[in-house]
């Protein structure tokens, strides 16, 4: 798993197992936070969509003269 490849590449992954949870609590933690963002990156992917769903489109006039 890359993160905590990179809390090891840091040198934090010692203060990370010192801590007083355990090491399948870490694990789970970093999982849940890196699936939250991509759920985060998803949605926000196809927000725009959703606002022009809910909102339906807007329309500009037309102010040129003919």
């Amino acid at each position: 798993m890359r993160l905590m490849a990179e809390e090891r590449q840091m040198g934090t992954l010692v203060l990370l197992f010192s801590s007083p949870i355990s090491q399948r609590q870490i694990l789970y933690g970093k999982f849940l936070s890196a699936l939250f963002y991509m759920i985060l990156q998803v949605v926000s992917l196809y927000m725009p969509a959703l606002v022009m769903e809910v909102g339906g489109v807007v329309a500009f006039e037309d102010k040129r003269k003919p």
